[in-house]
């Protein structure tokens, strides 16, 4: 089993206004056990995405390189900050993997900073 749930925001107050992904919650037993969140954040700020798993506190992805938040029984959960500087600018990828099958969450921040 596979439970992929999200918290919808809209980006202002008008009931028409654009939404966006506050968090993104993995679990069920095709994670062997694990209880993985995603939570919206823009890197610049002072909350910028996290990963929190099995109820750990909040983890960031560090700076440069592959952040591994999971690599144990055929399960990988790790993050990288994305150069695709042309299409967007710098921002998230967090990446799941189970076997041959995976879930990538790619955070596109509408505003900077706080």
């Amino acid at each position: 089993k596979l439970l992929v749930r999200g918290e919808v925001r809209p980006y202002g107050g008008s009931p028409c206004a654009p939404s966006y992904l506050q968090q993104v919650r993995i679990t069920g037993s095709w994670l062997g056990g694990h209880d993985v969140s995603v939570h919206a954040g823009s890197l610049e700020s002072s909350s910028p995405l996290s990963v929190v798993r099995d109820g750990s506190s909040p983890m960031s992805l560090e700076r440069d390189g592959v952040t591994k938040f999971i690599n144990a029984d055929g399960v990988s959960l790790r993050g990288w900050i994305g150069e695709d500087l042309e299409a967007w600018g710098p921002d998230a990828r967090v990446e799941l993997t189970v076997g041959v099958a995976n879930v990538t969450i790619v955070q596109h921040t509408e505003g900077r900073g706080e």
